[in-house]
């Protein structure tokens, strides 16, 4: 297959005003930031964008690759924008999918070519973050996970984590609890308390973890959370980023 990966320099901000603070890396918070490292993955049935930034520290704990909900484009969409900024300013590199046109026949493909796009910089110890239908597209690729053996790249995988994820993909017949059912490596799953439906969901989801090894699944409700500044952290991003660091930080993972 002929996965071939292009890459631009692009930054992008919802404001025009914000815009020209931008010229100086600095957010209306006086935070630093950074220029989105975009990248085309050419192996699906459609180009796919994605975008990359730099952890900031110098002091790296690995990658997260960012499976954005449907329809909400990474770069510059509430939460999405948040987590892929705050985790790349807490020691973990971000690499965030625009997945709307992606096929349940494609998909692992794409979070592939992520993997390999991270390799590429120095990273080889990785998670995968869901959002929405984002997650179930990530539980999909996850459960395809195959068993651990020389020269498997998805064996940089270490922990796969959810927001308000859906159990279904769009115009898929794919049975995703079943496909979760499935996933050997570590869970987080999140979901904003105060909404019905995704509270009926995450039962759903957290029936289906019995099958599970014990303390594989771990499942956390979250308060409604104020984004309107979205280069700052909230409640859920400390919650995702203090998983992350004591759930798979420190792995060492073969180069291949």
């Amino acid at each position: 297959m002929d996965n071939r990966i292009t890459t631009s320099k692009t930054r992008q901000s919802p404001l025009l005003w914000l815009l020209v603070l931008a010229l100086f890396n600095l957010d209306v918070y006086g935070q630093s930031t950074q220029a989105d490292e975009v990248a085309t993955f050419s192996s699906a049935s459609h180009d796919i964008k994605a975008y990359y930034l730099k952890e900031t520290s110098g002091d790296a704990n690995g990658g997260v690759i960012i499976v954005s909900d449907i329809g909400q484009p990474p770069q510059i969409s509430g939460l999405n924008n948040t987590l892929r900024h705050v985790l790349a300013n807490h020691h973990w590199h971000t690499l965030a999918l625009d997945m709307s046109e992606v096929t349940d026949d494609n998909t692992s493909d794409v979070i592939n070519d992520g993997i390999a796009f991270l390799n590429d910089k120095g990273v080889f110890n990785i998670a995968i973050l869901g959002i929405g239908a984002g997650a179930a597209q990530a539980i999909l690729s996850v459960s395809k996970l195959p068993e651990p053996g020389p020269e498997q790249q998805f064996e940089q995988i270490r922990a796969l984590l959810m927001i308000n994820a859906k159990n279904s993909i769009p115009d898929s017949d794919t049975n995703i609890l079943q496909s979760m059912s499935n996933i050997r490596v570590p869970i987080l799953d999140t979901y904003v308390m105060n909404d019905y439906r995704l509270q009926e969901l995450a039962r759903e989801r957290k029936k289906t973890a019995r099958s599970l090894p014990g303390r594989q699944y771990q499942q956390v409700r979250i308060p409604l959370i104020n984004n309107a500044n979205q280069m700052q952290e909230n409640s859920l991003t400390k919650r995702i980023r203090g998983w992350l660091d004591s759930n798979i930080a420190g792995f060492m993972v073969d180069q291949f």
